[in-house]
């Protein structure tokens, strides 16, 4: 439809310029933005279905009395999203505070010599996630991604870099022997920062590639599924350990929760209980819900619920 197409386009150009002013970034017109989001969401049968799908898989994985509202957390994540790239000072010091946190269970945990991998789960925004990790040290940050699209444009891009945050997203597709290697030997240094997130559904990267990608057996919720296999070779190939973690909020402000890390060894039996952990404490924050399958252990009749 016309009308909607010059909403979608309005929004694109105003996205950013509607919160410059300081007096937009107050708590009421926040709220008021993240509604307009949410309408605009929900006049998308997909996002529709999307919200049936997530309120169903959070019920039978982490049990009836939670609810599930997907159209709102996506909502609130576009929007946080938006205060990132404009350097808003709260979202940007509660990042920081974060990422101090980390650091701190870092110094405390891992010996110094031993190289990191840090693996954020879905939970309010993975833009935001993937920051953080940036605010931890100023060496540059490498985020796996399988997304064709960029998610950062020039003007993210130059935003992050003034923040000190060099983010850089690299494709396991196109990343060939001599740049895994360099990539490796930067982890193994310390000199660049690896993240991957564990808990992307096998099922999302499928629609997204067009094609099967390696995985492994395991349990989750007390059935047998799949994860992606990447996050175990590459700290095994760096001999990194990995650290679980994921952002929440509580009282309007981001907050850290720390899952725990493990050694690549064990990261087959770690990592899937670090996931559920994380599930069952935060099921409201967890933003894949809405994969019908989840971790191909879910035979979910979806018309069951429409």
């Amino acid at each position: 439809m016309e009308w909607r197409q010059r909403l979608e386009k309005w929004l694109m150009v105003w996205r950013y310029k509607m919160l410059t002013p300081a007096w937009t970034r107050k708590p009421f017109f926040l709220r008021f933005i993240v509604k307009i989001v949410e309408w605009r969401f929900s006049l998308s049968p997909a996002c529709r279905s999307q919200q049936v799908l997530a309120q169903a898989n959070a019920r039978r994985m982490t049990g009836d009395m939670n609810h599930i509202d997907h159209i709102h957390l996506w909502s609130e994540k576009k929007v946080k999203e938006m205060l990132l790239y404009i350097n808003d000072e709260q979202i940007v010091a509660q990042l920081c505070d974060c990422a101090q946190e980390l650091k701190e269970y870092i110094q405390k945990s891992i010996p110094d010599n031993n190289p990191i991998i840090f693996s954020p789960l879905h939970m309010v925004s993975d833009v935001l996630a993937s920051v953080m990790c940036g605010f931890v040290s100023s060496c540059e940050t490498l985020v796996i991604s399988t997304h064709k699209d960029n998610t950062l444009g020039n003007s993210e891009d130059e935003s992050l870099k003034n923040m000190g945050v060099n983010l850089v997203k690299l494709d396991p597709e196109t990343t060939d022997g001599p740049a895994l290697r360099r990539l490796l030997r930067n982890v193994k240094r310390r000199d660049s920062q690896l993240v991957i997130f564990a808990d992307s559904p096998p099922e999302i990267t499928l629609a997204l590639t067009g094609k099967q990608m390696r995985t492994y057996n395991c349990n989750l919720f007390g059935r047998p599924a799949h994860l992606h296999s990447g996050l175990c070779e590459l700290a095994r190939l760096s001999q990194s350990q990995v650290v679980f973690f994921g952002l929440h909020t509580e009282n309007g402000r981001l907050r850290l929760a720390i899952f725990g890390h493990a050694r690549a060894d064990d990261l087959p039996l770690r990592a899937p209980a670090f996931i559920e952990q994380a599930l069952q404490r935060y099921p409201q924050e967890w933003l894949l819900w809405y994969t019908p399958s989840l971790f191909y252990f879910n035979d979910l009749n979806t018309s069951h619920y429409e």
